[in-house]
């Protein structure tokens, strides 16, 4: 039990700082204000892995047509840090399925 929060816990970490990177730590505050509000207060974060058809559902909410380019994005930043297991497209794929579980496509 104590192995997969700690899994949990650098998953987070590993989104928020890869987040950091693409936007800037200022836009990076703006999207995190955005997106708690679209998921109704839940920790997005969290939500990113144990719901990531909710997080996307919020994503569109946020930039509309655009939220599967910022996926990709986020799935190409990861890939080119050597975090993502499988190719982004498929990851995005998934992710906006809601199919399989998303931290079996990372190495940590």
């Amino acid at each position: 039990m104590r192995e997969k929060r700690v899994k949990s816990y650098r998953l987070e970490e590993l989104l928020r700082s890869s987040l950091e990177e693409l936007l800037g730590s200022n836009s990076l505050r703006a999207f995190e204000y955005h997106i708690v509000k679209a998921v109704d207060g839940e920790d997005p974060y969290r939500l990113f892995w144990n719901n990531p058809s909710k997080f996307y559902a919020a994503l569109e909410s946020i930039f509309g047509p655009g939220a599967e380019t910022f996926l990709r994005l986020i799935a190409h930043k990861l890939a080119a840090d050597h975090y993502l297991i499988v190719k982004p497209e498929e990851f995005v794929k998934a992710f906006k399925l809601g199919r399989g579980k998303i931290e079996e496509m990372f190495k940590l």
